[in-house]
C-alpha cells in the first residue's frame, strides 16, 4: 500500500511536468507562429504600399500620355507638313479666299517651320482667313503680314507664319 501512495503522486508529478513541458513547447510554437504572422502582415503592408505607388504611377503615366496627345494635336508632325499645308489652304477656301504657299523653310529655331503665304480675296475674306489661321487649333503664329489693295474689291496679304513641329 505504501507503494501505491508513492506511485500516484509520482504519476501526478510526471503528468504535471509533462503538462508544463508541453505548455512550454506549445507556447514557443505559438510565439514562432505569431512572429511569422507579424512578418507576413508587414510584408503584406509593404506590398500593398508598393501596389498603391505603382497604381499612382500608372495613373500619372496615363494622364501624361493624354496630355502628350493633347499637346501633339496642336503641333505639326514632321511627316504631316504637306497635310498641314493643305489644311491652311482649306481654311482660306472656307473663308472665300485663296491661299498660296510661297515657301516652307526650316531655318527657324529647332521645332519650328516658317511658311511664307499669299492670301487673295476681298478685304473681309482675307482678314477672316488670317484670323482663322492665327486662332486655328495648331500652334501657329503670324510673324509678319503685309496687306495690299490690288483693286477695288481685291486685296492681297503676304506674310510669314511660324508653326511648331515635332518628330513622332
Amino acid at each position: 500500500m505504501n507503494f501505491r501512495l508513492f506511485i500516484i503522486p509520482l504519476i501526478l508529478f510526471l503528468l504535471l511536468i509533462g503538462g508544463v513541458v508541453g505548455n512550454v513547447f506549445v507556447y514557443k510554437e505559438l510565439a514562432r507562429i505569431r512572429t511569422m504572422s507579424l512578418e507576413a502582415t508587414e510584408e503584406i503592408a509593404r506590398q500593398a504600399a508598393q501596389d498603391e505607388r505603382a497604381a499612382r504611377v500608372r495613373t500619372r503615366l496615363e494622364q501624361l500620355s493624354h496630355d502628350e496627345e493633347l499637346i501633339k494635336s496642336h503641333l505639326v508632325a514632321v511627316d504631316d507638313v504637306v497635310a498641314f499645308l493643305q489644311h491652311i489652304e482649306e481654311v482660306a477656301t472656307v473663308n472665300n479666299a485663296t491661299l498660296e504657299v510661297v515657301s516652307v523653310s526650316n531655318t527657324a529655331p529647332e521645332g519650328h517651320i516658317d511658311i511664307a503665304v499669299k492670301v487673295d480675296g476681298t478685304f473681309a475674306s482675307v482678314m477672316r482667313t488670317l484670323g482663322a489661321l492665327e486662332y486655328d487649333s495648331y500652334a501657329l503664329s503670324l510673324t509678319s503680314v503685309s496687306l495690299n489693295q490690288r483693286d477695288e474689291d481685291a486685296w492681297q496679304a503676304t506674310g510669314t507664319m511660324t508653326a511648331l513641329i515635332y518628330t513622332p
